[in-house]
């Protein structure tokens, strides 16, 4: 039979054991929803887009637009009707998407303005080397038919 004094050190070794495995974490957890209770996920762009210039814009830069998106990385290949296709990079930043330059002029910057009633559509600006550098705005349709969320 072990004496009272042996028993109750064994026990309160067992709670500081406790609150030390079990305690920390959970503050850990507590403090790391704390910090990051304001974070928004980038706007989503992944997928596949057709690029239909507006009436006064290029029509050779219609074509279509593949994204692929993790967080606020983005790689694209941008392919004109008729043309080669551009391989992009770039990233999500608040309500923009800037993708990749190549020495021949393209580049196209997509302006994420979320209309509620065409939430498959996104706003466009391109400055593309098939237009011979000249930026045209487009409208970018969602050519998958996903919707566009709210987050990646």
């Amino acid at each position: 039979m072990s004496d009272p004094p042996a028993s109750g050190r064994r026990a309160l070794r067992t709670a500081a054991l406790y609150v030390v495995l079990v305690g920390v974490p959970a503050l850990g957890v507590a403090a790391t929803i704390h910090v990051g209770q304001n974070l928004e996920a980038p706007p989503s762009v992944g997928g596949a887009w057709a690029v239909a210039p507006d009436a006064e814009g290029c029509a050779r830069a219609a074509g279509a637009l593949v994204v692929e998106q993790s967080g606020p990385q983005i790689e694209a290949v941008y392919t004109p009707e008729g043309a080669s296709a551009v391989a992009l990079r770039g990233r999500v930043a608040d309500t923009a998407a800037v993708l990749g330059e190549r020495a021949s002029c393209e580049r196209v910057e997509v302006a994420v303005a979320r209309d509620p009633s065409r939430p498959a559509t996104l706003r466009a600006t391109l400055q593309t080397g098939v237009c011979g550098c000249r930026t045209t705005s487009a409208t970018l349709t969602r050519a998958d038919a996903a919707p566009l969320a709210g987050g990646h």
